[in-house]
């Protein structure tokens, strides 16, 4: 089989539908073999019945019943069969030439391993004034992702994002994804998708961007706030304090909040500047203060 589409879900019943529904639109080249891999993750909403509607697809479901997305995540790279194996997730649209796309990058570029698109925006209303002036600012926080319009090797340490990469399916099950990390019932521990792609890199294994494999990822009403914002920079820096050095890079931290970051921000609110300047400041004290919190755990 030539491309399994991989995705994991977990009560988003209504959004599943809609990615499922792009897939149908989606552009298979002729002679291709396909399949689509959904994995419930212990879905206790409407999923199954979602999956159990007459889709236009390939489709296979599975069921995992432990918590944690990079389990169920493992769980489908057992189960795939395709040479390339595409990774989405549960709330995506993917572009009408996504898989064509990835294939033929795949194809072009035998000496990479894995691959990464663009994930843009799809916001359920219209944003706040602040998240439509600094999206680019807290891309991270909604997993959009853009590294430019023009195709390349990824440099080391750029990533993909975990709506939008693609991998060949002898690296992805020599890489399996760390069951410590990832979504789960109750939060998260960040760093699913970025072990798997890290351990590719440490393993020498090359990296191409792909423009022109684009998805749109669902930004739902309730995450357009600050709090939002706050909770997964400091996540990211909480994660960003494993391994060594971290009384090193601690006190960076807690230099680089107390006497840039926390300052700037004070200021540049007190005085009205324009959402795009200080949001970025607003970030930057939330990762800060995650990576204080993470080496004090």
């Amino acid at each position: 089989m030539d491309v399994t589409v991989a995705l994991c879900t977990r009560n988003r019943a209504e959004q599943l539908a809609a990615t499922l529904a792009s897939l149908e639109a989606a552009r298979v080249p002729a002679g291709v073999s396909w399949e689509v891999v959904v994995v419930d993750n212990a879905s206790t909403d409407a999923t199954p019945e979602v999956l159990a509607r007459r889709w236009e697809l390939p489709l296979k479901a599975l069921h995992e019943p432990r918590d944690g997305k990079s389990r169920a995540a493992n769980r489908a790279t057992e189960a795939a069969r395709g040479a390339l194996l595409l990774w989405t997730d549960d709330d995506v649209r993917v572009d009408p030439g996504w898989i064509e796309a990835y294939l033929d990058a795949a194809r072009r570029r035998p000496d990479a391993a894995w691959f990464g698109g663009p994930v843009r925006p799809w916001f359920e209303t219209e944003p706040p004034r602040w998240l439509g002036a600094g999206l680019h600012q807290v891309a991270l926080a909604y997993a959009i992702l853009d590294l430019g319009p023009e195709e390349r090797a990824l440099r080391p340490g750029e990533r993909a994002n975990g709506p939008n990469w693609a991998l060949r399916a002898d690296a992805a099950r020599a890489h399996p994804w760390n069951p410590e990390l990832g979504p789960r019932a109750n939060g998260r521990i960040p760093g699913g998708e970025t072990w798997v792609q890290s351990s590719m890199e440490r393993a020498g294994l090359g990296a191409a961007w792909i423009p022109a494999a684009r998805v749109d990822h669902f930004i739902p009403q309730r995450v357009m706030t600050l709090d939002h914002v706050r909770y997964r920079y400091r996540l990211h820096g909480r994660a960003q304090m494993r391994g060594g050095g971290r009384a090193l890079r601690a006190a960076d931290a807690f230099v680089s909040l107390v006497f840039d970051a926390a300052p700037r921000y004070a200021l540049q609110r007190l005085f009205g500047a324009p959402p795009e300047r200080w949001i970025r400041n607003f970030r930057r004290c939330q990762e800060h203060l995650g990576r204080l919190r993470g080496v004090a755990r």
